[in-house]
């Protein structure tokens, strides 16, 4: 009897196993069936939470979010210039049924997005120009966009396309050459003949190149014309200028604006490779021209213009010699126009100009015309005055940095009518210049000077 009563109670209790078995089995697959069954806690489509979702419920979600995404997110392009990438405007493929198959409970799954490479191409070449894109990897560009998007990155993103440049698709070119007469071309052909690489990021100082290639006994002119032509040269490049110099006069062998003056060991040329390619500067001799080039890869154009070319006239000064004839007159210096200019470098991609910036401001000052007149019949019984060498007046008013403190008026006249009616007899001592202390003293240290006598033929 006891035997049976157990018997029954196991034979309900496995009915009952049985049933409740298969009853939860059917039930999961129904809700399967009709897409009723929830994802479990921590279940996650990129940064949005499906938990407690169905299928359709978390795909409804999930696409709300994309499209917030695509309206609030910006992605921006930058070259040159920036654009946003429109979003809506199919350069992303969101595959939101593909998501959703890959879904585990309890896990984070990246959206499954593809972006149209293409699409994305022809819009760059659109705004970019087709040059500047050719060397610009869509592909890389195309998978760093995908991550975003697949991860419904909330934060702005900005893309400076020069980070997918590929190097190995820039074409080597010459990028400026400069061309300077040298008449001693055919002493230096060999010794001048040179190619070398200035590194990214690094400096060359023409002074450590002629000590390297024991280029020392080549005086100062000869490595001025030098330091001109290949100062000439990387005007129109992007290198940024440290130290360079010019001479009190612009020398014959160059044009205004594109002078370096070199003095050894003490006036230097050097500039500075800020990119992050290398160039090559060659430079030979032919034909008694000096000849310097600059070859690289590069996206960028530049330009050199000049602007703002001034001359300064130059003045007369005139000094009495006894040595003269009233009348009669001697050239001691031909005198000089003074000039200026501004030199600009711009900077165009394809074709548009991008940036400006000055390189420098070039000033020659004038140097003065020096006439020797005879003595006047009215000053012939005045005190003396004794002219230095016309070498040493030339040079004196040539290093004056203020014209005005050589000007001498008609008053010297008068101070040396006053100083012989005080004593006939006097005579001023004589030397090459004098402090402006001196100009109160009673004597006279230097020679008397008139700024554009009318009566000198100039």
């Amino acid at each position: 009897m006891n035997n049976r009563k157990l018997l029954s109670i196991l034979i309900l209790l496995f009915c009952s196993i049985f049933i409740f078995v298969f009853a939860q089995l059917g039930l999961m697959t129904f809700s399967s069936f009709l897409g009723l069954g929830t994802y479990k806690e921590g279940t996650k489509i990129a940064s949005v939470s499906v938990e407690n979702l169905t299928e359709e419920q978390a795909k409804t979600k999930v696409a709300s979010e994309i499209k917030n995404w695509t309206e609030d997110n910006k992605i921006v392009l930058t070259l040159d210039h920036s654009i946003i990438l429109d979003k809506e405007e199919d350069y992303l493929d969101f595959q939101l049924d593909k998501t959703v198959q890959a879904l585990e409970n309890k896990k984070t799954t990246n959206l499954s997005v593809e972006v149209n490479e293409k699409k994305l191409n022809e819009l760059l070449q659109t705004e970019f120009g087709q040059e500047r894109v050719r060397a610009v990897d869509v592909k890389q560009l195309s998978e760093n966009i995908r991550k975003i998007a697949t991860s419904l990155n909330k934060e702005p993103v900005e893309f400076d396309l020069r980070t997918f440049l590929v190097k190995d698709k820039f074409e080597e070119s010459l990028i400026s050459e400069a061309v300077s007469p040298f008449a001693n071309g055919a002493l230096f052909n060999e010794r001048l003949k040179d190619r070398f690489v200035i590194a990214p990021g690094s400096q060359f100082s023409l002074q450590e190149y002629i000590d390297e290639r024991n280029l020392s006994d080549i005086n100062n002119e000869i490595l001025s014309e030098v330091a001109t032509t290949i100062y000439t040269t990387i005007l129109a490049s992007p290198f940024e200028l440290i130290e360079r110099h010019i001479s009190d006069e612009l020398p014959s062998y160059t044009k205004l604006g594109q002078e370096a003056a070199f003095v050894k060991n003490k006036w230097d040329l050097k500039f500075l490779n800020p990119t992050d390619q290398p160039y090559e500067l060659t430079m030979f001799v032919s034909d008694e021209h000096l000849t310097v080039q600059l070859s690289g890869k590069q996206l960028e154009e530049y330009r050199v213009y000049f602007e703002n070319e001034q001359k300064y006239p130059t003045r007369t000064i005139v000094h009495y010699h006894l040595a003269l004839e009233e009348n009669e007159t001697k050239l001691g210096e031909e005198g000089k126009e003074g000039q200026s200019i501004r030199v600009y470098r711009q900077v165009f991609i394809d074709g548009k100009l991008e940036n400006e910036v000055k390189i420098a401001e070039d000033y020659y000052p004038p140097a003065y015309k020096v006439v020797y007149q005879g003595m006047p019949l009215n000053l012939i019984n005045t005190p003396i005055i004794d002219t230095p060498d016309t070498d040493d007046i030339g040079e004196q008013l040539n290093n004056s940095d203020n014209p005005d403190e050589n000007n001498r008026t008609e008053q010297n006249l008068n101070q040396l009518d006053e100083q012989t009616t005080e004593n006939p007899n006097h005579r001023p001592e004589t030397t090459e210049s004098r402090s402006t202390e001196d100009t109160n003293q009673n004597e006279t240290t230097e020679d008397e000077e008139l700024w554009e006598d009318p009566n000198i033929e100039k």
